[in-house]
């Protein structure tokens, strides 16, 4: 089952973002852009979708989410993130968005599962529960 595309909005620690005077997309390109291992073209997409075609600065690589929301939260650059991650950090003030539209990224989020559990009850139960939040979430236009 379909739960959710991905979207990814770049974010940053509110401070740098003012230091750094960023307001355009292409202002990105003055401060270090953090990178996720396993997506490493994730900010050339991000930026192409917003007519940048350009070599991208350096920044660091980590492996997970979290501690790059945390490094961005830090000041230490701009990270690109799934919207529904950086809510909190977003609503508390650790992280502001930078700039742009939010990016459907090139992946989504499923609900899988082997075929001989198909009518485990817990399972359906679950399934058929975030069937009705996907349709919810659908119809309420994708905001959480």
């Amino acid at each position: 089952i379909k739960l959710m595309d991905e979207r990814v909005v770049p974010v940053a620690a509110p401070e740098l973002l003012r230091e750094q005077n960023v307001s355009t997309p292409e202002d990105l390109l003055r401060i270090p852009l953090l990178r996720l291992e396993t997506r490493p073209r994730a900010w050339a997409r991000w930026m192409a979708e917003h007519g940048i075609d350009r070599t991208l600065t350096e920044g660091m690589f980590f492996d997970q989410f979290a501690t790059m929301a945390r490094a961005a939260a830090h000041g230490l650059g701009a990270a690109l993130l799934p919207d529904y991650l950086v809510e909190s950090d977003l609503a508390e003030g650790r992280l502001a968005i930078a700039t742009g539209a939010p990016v459907t990224s090139i992946g989504a989020y499923y609900l899988v599962w082997p075929k001989e559990a198909d009518d485990h009850p817990p399972l359906t139960a679950l399934r058929e529960w975030l069937a009705q939040e996907t349709e919810k979430q659908n119809a309420s236009g994708g905001d959480t």
